[in-house]
């Protein structure tokens, strides 16, 4: 895992001899690199969020089941009415 002094650009030697106001402007680079950190870990803490909210969601499982639930009561239903209507008639023809 890298850490965040890696993603900073390292004065080379060859850089030794920058002007006062490059060295500055690496310096404010620096810091706004290290001010980010606190908006990474609020994006984090959104990221948590949103995976809690999601956790309480219903799966594909869940859906499917419903449906399945749903279906049979209905099918059931039906096959009653069906043989309600059916019986009277059986006896009758019988």
């Amino acid at each position: 895992m890298r850490t965040d002094a890696d993603d900073l650009p390292a004065i080379a030697p060859e850089n030794a001899d920058r002007s006062l106001r490059d060295m500055l402007y690496m310096l404010s680079e620096r810091m706004r690199h290290l001010s980010t950190r606190s908006e990474v870990r609020e994006l984090a803490w959104r990221v948590a969020v949103l995976e809690e909210r999601m956790s309480h969601t219903a799966t594909k499982a869940w859906v499917l089941g419903g449906a399945v639930a749903v279906l049979v009561a209905t099918m059931g239903g039906f096959w009653w009415i069906v043989q309600q209507y059916l019986s009277p008639l059986l006896r009758a023809a019988g």
